[in-house]
């Protein structure tokens, strides 16, 4: 491991960190402590967030909605099936949630054949960073309370758009809860264990289930229930947590979670390289947008295109800026080490998928954090 030297050259974070001590008159070595100088440095992550809300607004592509909707038929080139409206007996709640299911039609019975791969991959590796909300809701008990429920992030998520929410909860994060870039995760195993279930049986499996259910029909009953996967994430978790038995292999905090994020980091792995080599078009036409989505209207298939594109650019992108501002606070990787780490993402990211990046990268700080705690230890225990 390269340590910082004076010679080190500053990264972007550092640099907005020196030109606000200047303006505040901080000394060199004030720390990046104070809630309103990581608000400041953090920006970026409300910049995102506020133009994602710009870029992924929905209302136009309402009325479209409501009119499959209306007609009782989602019709394609090589079929057609009846449009579910109701599947919890609850007016308000079928009526909302089969206009949001209506976004997600073109995906789940690809017609569109980018749409179809671009959401199957982005959802494969969002179980990752749903994973890693959970652990680091576990973290410290001095965090917020809003910190520690993740899944009312996640709903509003579904309500406005993952790329809205996403950012604003990273700048939240990393304001708000100082204590996380100090220490390592005290989740124990069946804590990480019960996060791990909670993700595969709310979240993976319904949304694998309305791609690939034998009956296209049943794939929107299958979208009724994903569409609400925060509400049974954070009930699988809380029974989960209860009934888990001790595992027969004990295995430490830091161990347990590896083996889950690496779990489902090769779940969206492997999901990222059959869709990338089954293209015939590449990465690029899947996974780029390249349109606004309400400049595609009307045609709605193309906005949905558009929007889960756009959707998984602004949260991945905050995802990895949230990641370089946490191992940055850490001061572990000199002045060579930036360079390593963006060629790596780059590689990884491009090979491997987004979600793969994410988990690696979170990994890594986790690695340098126990470093960091484990040193820190031995210091005290040679002056005692």
């Amino acid at each position: 491991m390269i340590e910082p030297t004076d010679s080190s050259l500053p990264t972007g974070v550092d640099w907005l960190f020196s030109q606000l001590r200047r303006l505040l008159h901080l000394p060199k070595g004030a720390r990046r402590n104070g809630r309103a100088e990581r608000a400041f440095v953090a920006m970026p992550l409300l910049g995102l967030s506020i133009l994602a809300f710009v870029i992924m607004d929905a209302r136009s592509a309402l009325p479209p909605a409501r009119d499959i909707l209306q007609g009782g038929e989602i019709i394609w080139a090589d079929g057609a099936v009846p449009v579910r409206t109701s599947f919890y007996g609850v007016k308000w709640l079928d009526d909302l949630l089969s206009v949001m299911n209506m976004f997600f039609v073109p995906s789940i019975y690809g017609y569109d054949h980018a749409a179809h791969a671009q959401a199957l991959s982005f959802l494969s590796d969002a179980g990752v960073l749903l994973a890693v909300w959970l652990i680091e809701s576990l973290r410290s008990k001095e965090a917020l309370w809003f910190l520690r429920v993740p899944g009312a992030f996640a709903l509003a998520g579904q309500l406005l758009g993952m790329g809205v929410v996403c950012p604003f909860y990273y700048f939240l994060h990393y304001v708000f809860s100082p204590a996380a870039v100090r220490i390592p995760s005290t989740a124990n195993q069946r804590q990480v264990l019960a996060a791990f279930s909670a993700v595969v049986v709310a979240f993976s499996f319904p949304a694998s289930a309305m791609f690939f259910w034998p009956r296209p029909d049943t794939r929107q009953a299958w979208l009724f229930l994903w569409q609400l996967y925060p509400l049974y994430m954070a009930v699988t978790y809380a029974v989960a947590s209860l009934v888990l038995p001790e595992s027969p292999i004990r295995l430490s905090s830091t161990a347990a979670t590896r083996l889950c994020i690496a779990c489902l980091s090769g779940l969206g792995a492997t999901v990222w390289l059959w869709t990338t080599h089954g293209s015939l078009t590449g990465i690029a036409p899947i996974f780029i947008p390249t349109a606004i989505p309400r400049f595609t209207l009307p045609d709605f298939t193309a906005f949905c295109r558009q929007f889960l594109s756009w959707d998984e650019v602004f949260v991945f992108g905050s995802s990895l800026l949230w990641l370089a501002y946490l191992i940055n606070d850490l001061d572990r990787l000199g002045p060579y080490g930036w360079p390593l780490v963006l060629l790596g993402t780059i590689i990884c990211t491009t090979t491997l998928g987004p979600g793969t990046t994410v988990g690696l990268g979170w990994l890594l700080r986790e690695e340098l954090l126990a470093r960091k705690s484990k040193n820190k230890k031995q210091g005290l225990a040679k002056h005692l």
